[in-house]
């Protein structure tokens, strides 16, 4: 984004090396407790990827993404699908437990449903102006993208989450403005 000529300001309560290399301005703050005031205001796009899920009020999170955009910004969000038929399938058998990482990761307070998602945009004063779902991480559960039983099943998943987005999408992304 920056070699497009953005400015880029980043958030995180931890500092990944080599983070400020691809930022301009860099800040460590627990988004618990707000959005640092040092961070600034007048954004055009507020990133939250993977984000609300791991804080116990998101919807005072996102109205306080919504208090430092631009008049004309927007929010780009994704979170997990836990309507995901694998969180479904896990929850349904008794087998629910937390992961080390994906929609169960141990790190997340919140779970959301299509429904639940978009109740809280409501609540928080946000409208939805766009909504897509990704599929399945094959990066992470492949070793070899190219081989020709990834590519297939690739494809695949692609075909299910276009059909039925609550049950095969792994995650939301969403494109939200203030609501005017």
């Amino acid at each position: 984004i920056r070699e497009r000529g953005h400015h880029v300001t980043g958030v995180d309560g931890i500092e990944i090396p080599g983070v400020r290399a691809r930022v301009d301005d860099f800040y460590i703050g627990d988004l618990e407790q707000g959005i640092p005031t040092d961070a600034g205001t007048g954004f055009d796009i507020v990133v939250a990827a993977d984000v609300i899920e791991h804080v116990r009020d998101p919807a005072r999170l996102l109205r306080q993404m919504a208090d430092v955009l631009a008049p004309e910004g927007m929010i780009l969000i994704s979170t997990p699908n836990f309507g995901h038929w694998y969180s479904r399938g896990r929850t349904a058998t008794g087998t629910f437990d937390y992961d080390r990482r994906g929609i169960l990761d141990q790190t997340h307070l919140r779970f959301f449903t299509r429904k639940s998602l978009r109740r809280l945009f409501r609540s928080s004063g946000l409208d939805l102006l766009e909504m897509d779902y990704t599929g399945l991480p094959f990066d992470v559960l492949a070793n070899d993208d190219r081989r020709p039983l990834s590519t297939i099943a690739r494809r695949i998943d692609r075909w299910l989450v276009s059909l039925r987005p609550t049950i095969f999408g792994y995650q939301f992304v969403a494109k939200l403005e203030r609501h005017h």
